[in-house]
């Protein structure tokens, strides 16, 4: 997509802003693309019009919690794991009515045997651990809730879904709907794991269990596992993208990514992608198929075939083949027994 089709699309996308407004947003988008270094780098960083024309209907992400969908208050003390311990006033005032109702009787009891100093002393004493049983015991707490992050902190994800059936689709929010899924951030990367049902077997139901990204977010990076069972992603855009599959069959449409690795054991992988970076795919005893909507002229391939087939671009590779096109970006492909095909020209 050239410069001027970019802005073309942008300016229907944004047709809901007024005029003025429309114009100065264009011009903007002309600037920026034009004194960049690199106008197609600037493009694929920018993304597709629909999701700029996103970032202007929705300036500050949705802050629902995500950490096993708890709805706790959080500190502001992010990437830390430090806890809030601020107590209710009932907790103090509980304190001070312990103290009074029981310390007063026990320090006259125990008056005509040591000095009031050190009655007070003890008295003290058994506040001070008094407080410290009640603050371990918040802390406690709020430890097995999970200390929350919203989605403003996630920049990565660490997706790895055992059996059953999936789909990560675009939304107005970070969420999961369904599923027996462990959820948390740590560090910006939103971790996910576990099965869409109890066990490990696949739900035979067909129950779908849903993981939901914004329309605006762009992952630094992404890593996708599935055991078993189906997973549809749709939309997905990283710039590092990496999709690995054993015996189950992961589709990946509409994806965006600069750099792409695909990895399949005995299962089947099926994507189509827009590229602008390098490609590494490694297929064991499963079937791979990939389409991108680049031209084949833009990669250097390397392709190392065992028993299995690979295809690209309608060629039948077979031992060990090299094609160097002078090309900006590589794509490196290895296949056991299994079989690949990689076409060129898709449309997203």
């Amino acid at each position: 997509m050239s410069k001027q089709e970019f802005l073309n699309e942008l300016r229907k996308e944004l047709n809901f802003l007024p005029p003025e407004e429309l114009n100065d947003a264009i011009n903007y988008y002309d600037e920026y693309i034009s004194e960049s270094v690199d106008e197609e780098t600037a493009l694929w960083e920018l993304g597709s019009p629909r999701r700029v024309a996103e970032d202007f209907k929705k300036e500050y992400c949705d802050k629902n919690v995500v950490n096993n969908f708890l709805p706790i208050k959080y500190s502001d003390e992010k990437n830390t794991g430090s806890i809030n311990t601020k107590h209710p006033i009932w907790m103090y005032v509980l304190l001070v009515v312990l103290i009074i109702g029981f310390g007063v009787p026990v320090l006259n009891l125990i008056g005509g045997v040591i000095s009031s100093m050190a009655s007070i002393i003890i008295l003290a004493l058994i506040a001070v651990i008094i407080i410290k049983i009640l603050r371990d015991k918040n802390r406690s707490y709020e430890n097995s809730a999970a200390y929350v992050q919203t989605c403003s902190d996630i920049k990565k994800l660490d997706i790895n879904l055992g059996a059953g059936m999936f789909v990560i689709d675009r939304g107005d929010s970070f969420g999961i709907d369904g599923g027996k899924l462990q959820s948390s951030i740590v560090n910006g990367v939103w971790h996910i794991s576990g099965n869409s049902v109890d066990g490990s077997h696949i739900d035979q139901s067909g129950a779908m269990t849903k993981i939901t990204v914004p329309n605006y977010f762009t992952a630094e990076n992404a890593k996708i596992r599935l055991g078993a069972g189906n997973l549809l992603i749709k939309g997905l855009s990283s710039y590092t993208t990496n999709l690995e599959v054993s015996v189950g069959n992961m589709e990946a449409v509409g994806l965006y990514s600069k750099n792409l690795n695909i990895k399949c054991g005995v299962g089947r992988m099926k994507a189509d992608a827009s590229m602008h970076g390098n490609v590494n795919i490694s297929c064991g005893m499963g079937d791979t198929s990939v389409r991108f909507t680049n031209r084949a002229e833009e990669f250097n391939y390397t392709a190392t075939v065992g028993l299995g087939k690979v295809i690209i671009n309608g060629q039948e590779i077979q031992g060990k083949s090299v094609n160097n096109n002078n090309a900006q970006h590589d794509m490196n492909v290895k296949c056991g027994m299994g079989n690949v095909r990689i076409d060129f020209g898709g449309v997203i």
